[in-house]
């Protein structure tokens, strides 16, 4: 479940379908977000691939990659706000209920100035606070 976000950034996502039953369907389709973030970001590969580890790098391209991760898989709107409903349905579909009760109310709690810095602080929490390991990158 090191891999959450792949369905976001579960869901992660994007970057992430490590340990995730994801389809093939959903798998090109976090590869084309992932690619598509890459690009717009300018982020570095080897700086997705240490996100997925838990070793997300307070950068803005990184922080713009996320932000735009998000935005694909329906976790944040293009203004930065939450979609809670869409995380909790996401996460609970990959990890179970509890742990998306465990991560989202506590993840979702704080936003920052922008989409980047709020996407950001989210995936440092998820990957800080699921005892699964729930990523956003």
């Amino acid at each position: 479940m090191k891999s959450f976000a792949i369905i976001f950034l579960v869901i992660a996502s994007v970057a992430f379908a490590q340990k995730v039953n994801l389809t093939e369907e959903q798998k090109t389709k976090l590869a084309e977000f992932k690619k598509e973030c890459v690009a717009s970001s300018g982020v570095a590969l080897d700086a997705v691939e240490n996100a997925k580890k838990g070793i997300i790098a307070d950068d803005q391209k990184m922080k713009d990659f996320l932000f735009c991760v998000a935005q694909k898989i329906g976790f944040m709107d293009k203004d930065g706000h939450f979609n809670v409903d869409v995380m909790m349905a996401k996460i609970s579909a990959q990890h179970g209920e509890q742990i998306a009760k465990d991560v989202v109310g506590v993840c979702t709690a704080k936003t920052e100035a922008n989409g980047p810095e709020t996407s950001f602080v989210l995936a440092k929490c998820l990957s800080e606070k699921s005892k699964q390991h729930v990523s956003l990158a």
